[in-house]
């Protein structure tokens, strides 16, 4: 159920068969303007993690309603909390075969949204963490699936060269990296999307000082590790919302803030 005050939720996809997948929508996905598609990584099943991830897209869709503000229009925003493919334990964690699953599923989820909204296609973007972004790599160099910007956080690399692969336009690829975050750099599926050679778009994760006017609240903290990159209150988390509703956080993320 909802919180108080909280977005509409409903199901995108549902698979009870073992071990189950799921994709609950934040928002109105038939009118809204914006919409992001959450993508987790290892640890995360259906059972153990649907409500925390929900949380998290639910508070993801409630700061881009905010940054938007009379921007928003009657469309508003939509997040999908997307479990949709079996997310790798210890066990799994050194293959790809669950990314190339998981890759075809988010291919799947991709086109039946751009199906949906033919007419009005809406700002479509995909954020993925850790073996997430593995995934996402995939589907979006498969030829098959394409959105208006992707966002990848604490990456482990991924079976693409460049940006220029992915089916994402020229700038809007975009990487987060957390200071002791022992997964990113590691390439350990193929190349680093934070390396210079890939050409992703770095946004801020270190947080900001009060005194610089990032955030009309005060200051906004750092990400330190791989899993605090969603953590309300940090710098990560408000790129990521920007990112979603095509504020270029890089570069606009000073003026947005100054103009609330």
């Amino acid at each position: 159920e909802p919180a108080a005050g909280g977005p509409a939720r409903s199901l995108l996809t549902l698979d009870t068969t073992w071990p189950g997948r799921a994709g609950v929508v934040l928002g109105d996905l038939d009118t809204a303007a914006y919409v992001s598609i959450v993508v987790p990584g290892m640890f995360y099943s259906v059972t153990d993690r649907l409500v925390d991830w929900t949380d998290v897209a639910a508070r993801l869709q409630q700061q881009q309603t905010t940054l938007l503000g009379a921007g928003a229009g009657a469309g508003g925003v939509a997040t999908i909390a997307w479990i949709g493919y079996r997310t790798p334990d210890l066990l799994g964690i050194g293959s790809l075969d669950l990314a190339h699953e998981g890759a075809q599923y988010l291919e799947g989820a991709i086109q039946g949204i751009q199906g949906l909204r033919r007419d009005d296609p809406p700002y479509l973007t995909v954020i993925a963490h850790s073996y997430g972004s593995t995934a996402a790599l995939l589907a979006l160099s498969s030829g098959r699936a394409s959105v208006d910007a992707l966002a990848m956080v604490g990456s482990p690399g991924g079976a693409v060269r460049d940006a220029g692969e992915l089916d994402v336009p020229a700038g809007r690829v975009f990487v987060g990296e957390a200071p002791g975050d022992p997964v990113i750099g590691s390439s350990y599926f193929g190349s680093d999307p934070g390396s210079a050679s890939f050409g992703a778009e770095h946004f801020g994760v270190g947080g900001t000082g009060a005194a610089s006017g990032v955030s009309a609240d005060g200051s906004l903290a750092g990400v330190v590790g791989h899993n605090s990159y969603f953590d309300r209150g940090t710098e990560s988390f408000r790129n990521l919302a920007l990112i979603g509703i095509d504020r270029r956080a890089v570069r606009d993320i000073l003026a947005d803030a100054s103009a609330q």
